[in-house]
């Protein structure tokens, strides 16, 4: 627990003079702070004369009320704005020298303010803990190396650049290699007895392995609107085989 009681005089500055008695428990610090009387009074006149000079009194021009009404019908507000000046520069003045770093706003307490007399009040605010780290310069620390192959890295940067391709619909041209289709394709027996067996639309990607022998061939070179007939081999999974991506 650090224990500070301080008699702050400056005799340059007379409007700044007051006791401080400041504890510390932990990060915890309480300011027990008595501005004097003349510091206080002065402070109520500088405000009493700003409200003087902008109150409008009946039977008084603007600012020629006299300034026992004046502080008489604004006591209340001259009482705040006193507090308000001089509540934030001592304790400001205080945290500035003993050099402390409040985490938060101080919480007031015991805040005793009468005319004539001095003023009086407890604050209390945590600062930011002092930590100590012992032990730290001689730690080691291991790095894992991984070897990442040529493949690897370009079947990386190919997915990069699926992910990342936009579709454009060809209006011109033949459908090639590489290209995405939307394909119906629709399966007839060879002898033209029975029904027909399938009729499906695909999004299909030309080039790739495909379960319909020689799809990929027929496809390429078709535009937008043409219609082909080859004949083929079904495999023995069919129709299943014939749906698969």
């Amino acid at each position: 627990m650090n224990h500070d009681h301080d008699h702050d005089h400056d005799h340059d500055h007379p409007n700044v003079e007051h006791e401080a008695e400041v504890d510390q428990v932990g990060s915890r610090v309480t300011m027990k702070i008595m501005i004097s009387a003349e510091e206080a009074s002065s402070n109520i006149d500088e405000v009493s004369k700003i409200f003087q000079e902008r109150a409008k009194m009946q039977g008084f021009r603007r600012g020629k009320a006299p300034i026992n009404m004046i502080r008489q019908r604004y006591r209340d507000e001259i009482r705040e704005n006193v507090l308000d000046q001089l509540i934030p520069l001592h304790i400001g003045n205080e945290i500035k020298a003993r050099e402390l770093k409040p985490i938060h706003n101080p919480m007031l307490e015991d805040v005793n303010f009468e005319p004539g007399h001095p003023l009086t009040f407890t604050a209390k605010f945590d600062v930011q803990p002092e930590v100590e780290i012992a032990g730290y310069k001689n730690l080691t620390a291991s790095k894992t190396v991984r070897l990442v192959e040529d493949k690897a890295v370009d079947s990386a940067v190919s997915n990069m650049r699926e992910q990342a391709a936009k579709l454009e619909s060809v209006e011109d041209g033949g459908i090639l290699a590489g290209d995405y289709a939307i394909v119906k394709i629709a399966l007839f027996p060879r002898d033209g007895k029975g029904k027909k067996l399938a009729a499906e639309e695909r999004f299909v990607h030309v080039g790739e392995e495909r379960s319909i022998p020689s799809l990929n061939t027929q496809l390429e070179e078709l535009k937008k609107g043409d219609t082909r007939k080859f004949v083929t081999k079904l495999g023995e999974s069919y129709p299943n085989d014939l749906l698969a991506d």
